[in-house]
């Protein structure tokens, strides 16, 4: 049996452990950059045709809705401001200027008239030597008839042409002052017309004869009559057949 050495015997233990290897120590790796990348948009997929269908047809209604508030606030502004101009706009004054009557006015109309009756147009005798009329009286009479004017009636010289003037004017016009111009002619059968065609009881008064044919009483008469006013015939006064005051009430249907 061989017996090894105590030199041999520590020879053979170094072979056998194995010989340590340096360790190196490894670099901590640096992070790679890597740059972020945005999100794709995902395509929208596309509606079937129904759906497509149905809005349009949420579109359509949703604008039909849309117009009548739009038209509405339209007209609101427009009707705003016009209120506003009209409430902030100044008012405007009015004036009017009243012409009080002067005694040179009353001169003037009073020299008018004698114009017309004394110095007559021109043009009336210049229209009669063309044949136009007959006679300047007929001129006149055809100018207060034209122009409404009763003042035409002074340049008639024939006292009943004047009167007739003056009556058709009174009748014409409803004016009661232009009887007081009847010279010839009694002036109650001017009253009594004009009372009966204004259906005013007022001209009545101006008849100076109660009783008879138009009188006072029977202009009251007529004028109860044609406002069926039993009330008027108070006014007769002294009535006289036929207008008393009983057969008034009795023309008026009470």
């Amino acid at each position: 049996m061989n017996v090894l050495s105590l030199k041999e015997k520590q020879g053979l233990a170094a072979k056998m452990t194995p010989t340590p290897q340096p360790q190196y120590q490894q670099r901590p790796q640096q992070p790679q950059y890597r740059p972020q990348q945005q999100p794709q948009p995902q395509p929208r997929p596309e509606p079937f045709p129904e759906e497509m269908s149905n809005i349009k047809r949420v579109h359509h209604i949703l604008d039909k809705r849309m117009i009548i508030p739009i038209i509405a606030i339209i007209v609101l502004v427009i009707v705003g401001f016009f209120v506003y101009k009209y409430i902030t706009a100044p008012e405007e004054e009015i004036t009017e200027e009243l012409i009080l009557p002067t005694e040179e006015v009353a001169e003037e109309e009073v020299v008018v008239e004698a114009e017309l009756a004394a110095a007559k147009p021109a043009y009336c005798a210049d229209l009669v030597r063309q044949g136009t009329y007959a006679s300047e009286d007929a001129c006149f009479v055809a100018l207060a008839e034209k122009n409404y004017n009763p003042d035409y009636c002074y340049g008639i010289e024939d006292v009943k042409k004047k009167d007739e003037c003056f009556k058709n004017m009174a009748v014409e016009l409803l004016d009661a002052d232009s009887c007081l111009e009847i010279e010839e002619e009694p002036a109650a059968r001017c009253f009594f017309d004009v009372a009966t065609a204004s259906s005013q009881l007022d001209p009545c008064f101006e008849i100076p004869d109660r009783n008879g044919e138009f009188s006072q009483n029977h202009c009251i008469f007529e004028i109860a009559k044609q406002h069926k006013n039993e009330g008027v015939c108070g006014f007769i006064a002294f009535g006289e057949e036929p207008y008393t005051e009983e057969k008034c009430i009795a023309a008026t249907g009470a």
